[in-house]
């Protein structure tokens, strides 16, 4: 059996940990072993029995280990768990029992789906992307490696969300529409259009509001 540690002891890593004991293999293909934070005392007063066993940049990996990670940006997720990864570490997926995965679904490694998901026929998801509560993924659609996508959120068929790409609650992106790496959609956003990268909208219908640097 592995042992399951989170990258992150914060609010997000909390529902992690949660998520992790509604997957299906919890307790006969996993088992929780602990956090991995720069705060020793993330975890202080918050009722969690799990250790913090290092921070993800010093752990030494040890044999059955296996990670997580819980880090609510895309940017950070994904530096964090390629520190990992580089060393060596094997990423799992956790999938709440809640949650629909339909036939012939590409899952890459490290992905987190939230409870009352629906992930439709034929749909791809990259590399440490999130799926949160509520959310429906469309047939044939694509989630790029670390990209957020948020509660209450509809992904038509065919859509594509570029890497990092965030998109906040609420928010629905028509089939065949695209968002672009590291973009942005704000809450309550209705997404007719293809969205630039590193641009954020918001509104109905979703208008550009900033456009982000490379350096964000």
């Amino acid at each position: 059996m592995k042992n399951l540690l989170i990258l992150g002891a914060r609010g997000f890593g909390r529902e992690v940990e949660s998520i992790a004991k509604r997957d299906a293999g919890y307790g006969s293909q996993f088992r929780l072993k602990g956090y991995l934070d720069s705060d020793a005392n993330a975890l202080d007063g918050m009722g969690s029995d799990l250790p913090i066993c290092g921070t993800p940049d010093t752990y030494v990996i040890e044999p059955g280990d296996c990670f997580v990670c819980a880090l609510g940006s895309p940017v950070n997720r994904l530096k964090y768990a390629n520190m990992i990864a580089d060393r060596g570490g094997e990423f799992i997926n956790l999938i709440d029992r809640s949650s629909v995965v339909n036939e012939g679904v590409k899952l890459r490694r490290g992905i987190i789906v939230q409870n009352h998901c629906i992930i439709s026929s034929d749909t791809k998801l990259g590399d440490y992307s999130v799926v949160q509560s509520f959310t429906a993924v469309g047939h044939d659609a694509v989630v790029g490696e670390a990209a957020h996508i948020s509660a209450y959120v509809f992904l038509g068929g065919a859509s594509e969300v570029g890497s990092c790409a965030q998109i906040w609650t609420r928010s629905s992106v028509f089939p065949e529409v695209k968002i672009g790496a590291h973009a942005v959609v704000g809450a309550h956003s209705l997404c007719n259009r293809d969205v630039e990268p590193f641009t954020t909208v918001f509104g109905t219908p979703a208008r550009p509001k900033m456009k982000k640097t490379n350096d964000e």
